[in-house]
């Protein structure tokens, strides 16, 4: 089933998170309405019998990076 995927890193050497774009994740599989593999013709209720109608709750990462932010990293540069 496709569902969403969000992520947030978080720096642990400055403390900031930065929250990436949300990400769609394809199943590709035919009966999953959100599917690019779900063929256009399928609609109507027999659709809604024998594919999937709805996604799942985004899926949601928090992975914790060992580093400076982007921020943080282009200020001590200058």
């Amino acid at each position: 089933m496709c569902c969403r995927r969000q992520v947030c890193n978080f720096y642990t050497l400055c403390g900031h998170a930065y929250a990436l774009p949300e990400e769609m994740i394809q199943c590709d599989n035919v009966h999953c309405k959100f599917s690019t593999r779900h063929p256009p013709s399928c609609t109507g209720p027999s659709c809604k019998k024998t594919c999937w109608q709805y996604r799942q709750p985004p899926q949601q990462y928090s992975p914790q990076i060992a580093e400076l932010c982007p921020s943080c990293l282009r200020a001590r540069s200058k």
